[in-house]
């Protein structure tokens, strides 16, 4: 059962494509969703857009700790329009605030899992 402070996992708003909700033809439970009174301007929006391609494509070891690389920033920045100073420093704020997720959400290595 979701209740109001219960983690919310992308997979439980109706705004993500692939929501639980649609795959069982339930009502999701909008009055304890933090995403339920928040929308994202236009720009933003591309950001993000523009941040998860670069997170596939625009580091040189994927997925892990590594940097994203400025050739690359360039090239999507401007590939969606938002090639602005502003724009850089907001998509590299997003980018480390996610890859620090990850590393603090990242299960610990022990000697059976090496």
């Amino acid at each position: 059962m979701i209740e109001a402070d219960t983690p919310c996992l992308k997979g439980w708003c109706c705004l993500d494509e692939d929501n639980v909700w649609e795959i069982e033809e339930m009502e999701p439970p909008c009055a304890v969703c933090p995403r339920a009174n928040y929308t994202l301007s236009l720009r933003n929006e591309k950001l993000i857009r523009c941040w998860r391609m670069l997170d596939l494509t625009g580091r040189d070891r994927m997925w892990e700790a590594g940097f994203l690389r400025e050739e690359a920033i360039d090239v999507a920045l401007t590939r969606y329009q938002l090639n602005s100073p502003q724009m850089y420093e907001r998509l590299i704020y997003v980018d480390i605030a996610i890859v620090e997720h990850r590393q603090a959400n990242k299960p610990k290595e022990t000697k059976n899992t090496k």
